[in-house]
């Protein structure tokens, strides 16, 4: 017999793919800067590597990117 199971979708807000290089980078900085996959008005999904047993609780984040003509940069973002 096959059982499978169904997820609860929780959030509330669409996501979209992000397209080009977009970073996070946890504040203070307890992880390497992360790669940020989606994103949406309530979170967003990020790949980080592993820095070792160095690890805290980040109190905000700052979202890094880059088009052809300047570099963005949101800072102290809470999380």
């Amino acid at each position: 017999m096959k059982t499978t199971s169904q997820e609860i979708e929780r959030r509330q807000s669409p996501r979209y793919l992000v397209q080009g290089m977009v970073i996070a980078v946890a504040r203070p900085p307890s992880l390497p800067p992360g790669t940020i996959k989606e994103i949406s008005q309530t979170g967003l999904t990020f790949h980080y590597r592993q820095n070792g047993n160095n690890w805290s609780v980040p109190q905000s984040i700052d979202i890094i990117w880059a088009d052809y003509v300047a570099t963005h940069h949101l800072k102290q973002i809470p999380v």
